[in-house]
């Protein structure tokens, strides 16, 4: 058992590690910097313009990259509890 909860243990890891570039992915793709501009320029965004359609495509990408992190975070959780039962047991 030590050892399978130390391969679990290490599949945890990695689990975390994937959470975490993930997450930061998603924190350094920021949305476009035209729409800041665009926003500053005429007071809004034109909502029938590529501002919008650029807008939407970097939050779907960004929801997505966090939907990733966290189903990632998920199974680390899940895989230390494992492991703990399994040194427990």
């Amino acid at each position: 058992m030590p050892r399978l909860s130390f391969v679990i243990q290490g599949f945890s890891a990695l689990f975390a590690i994937a959470a975490a570039v993930f997450w930061f992915k998603a924190s350094i793709d920021v949305t476009p910097d035209q729409i800041a501009a665009a926003m500053k320029s005429r007071g809004g965004m034109d909502i029938f313009g590529s501002d919008v359609a650029n807008l939407v495509e970097a939050l779907i990408q960004e929801g997505r990259l966090n939907a990733d992190a966290a189903r990632c975070a998920g199974c680390a959780a899940l895989l230390q509890a494992i492991g703990i039962v399994l040194r427990k047991g």
